[in-house]
């Protein structure tokens, strides 16, 4: 009777693949169903319209409008992955192109307020938080001291991930680096 080889047990686990999230283009063209006919609308009054009051009252709310817009189209054209997490650390291109070592990082978790959730690492110290808080943070204001200390947030809201899935994966990250 041939007995068929067996597997070689595995000592360790094996290292966790790259994970990378992409933009949700069903969340784009939700937002752009939502905002832009409002945004259509503003233009159309202010086209036909006088410049008075109540167009320069509508002002403000319009570039917030235009704002999203801008923002759904541009996430529309974005080719690439929004957030990388690999065996060096965790990118998020919206951020900078710089990745975040997992070394630096003592947990993550994942919250939720009203309306958006974030994927928070949790730094050794408040200083490595804040040599890794991107470009696009203003980073130097007692606020950011107040609200982010020793922490670090990515948006997921306008991604396509799956909740159990980004923790799974950033823990096991973690947990590697801390063992290796």
């Amino acid at each position: 009777m041939d007995s068929l080889p067996r597997r070689p047990r595995l000592e360790a686990r094996a290292e966790p693949d790259t994970f990378s999230l992409h933009y949700s283009r069903g969340w784009q063209y939700f937002l752009l169903l939502i905002f832009a006919p409002p945004l259509a609308f503003y233009l159309y009054f202010f086209a036909i319209s006088h410049i008075n009051v109540l167009t320069l009252l509508f002002a403000l709310p319009a570039l917030l409008l235009a704002r999203v817009c801008f923002d759904c189209f541009k996430a529309l054209r974005w080719q690439g992955p929004v957030v990388v997490m690999d065996g060096v650390g965790i990118t998020d291109y919206r951020l900078g192109d710089e990745a975040v070592p997992w070394r630096h990082v003592v947990r993550a978790e994942l919250g939720a307020n009203e309306a958006f959730t974030f994927l928070t690492l949790r730094f050794r110290s408040t200083a490595l938080a804040k040599t890794h808080m991107g470009t696009r943070r203003f980073y130097g204001s007692w606020l950011d001291d107040w609200f982010m200390a020793g922490q670090w947030r990515s948006c997921l809201t306008p991604l396509a991930f799956k909740r159990r899935e980004v923790l799974q994966r950033a823990n096991e990250f973690i947990a590697r680096e801390r063992h290796a």
